[in-house]
């Protein structure tokens, strides 16, 4: 009987284990690091995806003018987000009225912006997940 009980609370406590390490994996932090296609961008743009939270934030890198002069990178967000099995999808309620769709799978990010006037303006963003190279 004491055997039994010992298993019992032996699978409990591994139950409980595996349950907080799921949590804990959801709430990591995850960071795309993306080419947006735009030539004069000065390195990639950041998503940072924070599933936990049901949040995004996107990082847009600094980018040089057609004229030489270069203007900062900024940040957006956080935003709320839906996140799916294959994708995630952020509606970014600004004045941009952009929204971005996430394919978890391929690593495309395709954005839409429509303008106050009715004009849509659409791309797609190439992606992989950021880690520590050496």
């Amino acid at each position: 009987m004491s055997v039994l009980k010992f298993s019992a609370r032996a699978a409990l406590v591994a139950l409980a284990l595996l349950v907080a390490s799921a949590q804990a994996a959801r709430a990591e932090t995850i960071t795309l690091v993306c080419s947006t296609g735009v030539s004069n961008d000065l390195g990639p743009s950041t998503i940072e995806l924070n599933e936990g939270k049901g949040q995004v934030t996107i990082t847009y890198s600094a980018v040089r003018a057609l004229d030489g002069e270069t203007f900062g990178g900024y940040t957006i967000g956080p935003f709320a987000a839906q996140f799916g099995e294959k994708t995630i999808f952020v509606p970014t309620h600004d004045d941009m009225n952009k929204t971005y769709t996430i394919n978890r799978l391929t690593g495309t990010v395709d954005w839409e912006v429509t303008t106050g006037h009715g004009e849509s303006h659409h791309g797609t963003w190439t992606c992989h997940k950021g880690e520590k190279q050496f």
